[in-house]
């Protein structure tokens, strides 16, 4: 029975984030200080998605997907934009770093559709990348 709710979940947000690249859905809502794109021969942009609860922790209330670009320089790490957007967004940073937390077990990071490992972090970004943010969650 455990097993087949988990299988249920996980569905869910796996049909959350197809959701999330479906033109067809309405337009995601976003942050009201998101500027004109800042691409440069050095800079580039990258589309972060947040999901579920943790949309909050980046100042976005109530229902719908939260999405917004950030600029990044070419030698920026996912591990670097993480750390950014948690000087950027400080109720992120308490829950994702606070006490001893591994980040990893607060949220998963997804790169252009798939869950990648903590070894993963320190690879760097390319242009047009997408990370979503989702919530850990665990099951057995």
């Amino acid at each position: 029975m455990v097993s087949v709710c988990v299988a249920v979940f996980f569905c869910a947000i796996i049909a959350q984030l197809g959701r999330l690249h479906n033109v067809k859905m309405a337009r995601p809502k976003t942050l009201p200080t998101q500027t004109a794109p800042q691409t440069t021969p050095d800079k580039f942009e990258v589309t972060i998605d947040v999901m579920s609860w943790l949309k909050e922790d980046f100042g976005h209330k109530g229902s719908g997907s939260l999405s917004f670009q950030e600029t990044v320089s070419r030698s920026t790490s996912i591990m670097n934009l993480i750390r950014h957007l948690a000087e950027k967004f400080p109720k992120f940073r308490k829950k994702a770093f606070g006490q001893n937390q591994d980040m990893t077990e607060y949220c998963l990071i997804i790169l252009n559709g798939k869950i990648i490992s903590t070894a993963q972090l320190s690879q760097d970004l390319k242009p047009s990348d997408r990370i979503t943010l989702s919530p850990a969650f665990y099951g057995g």
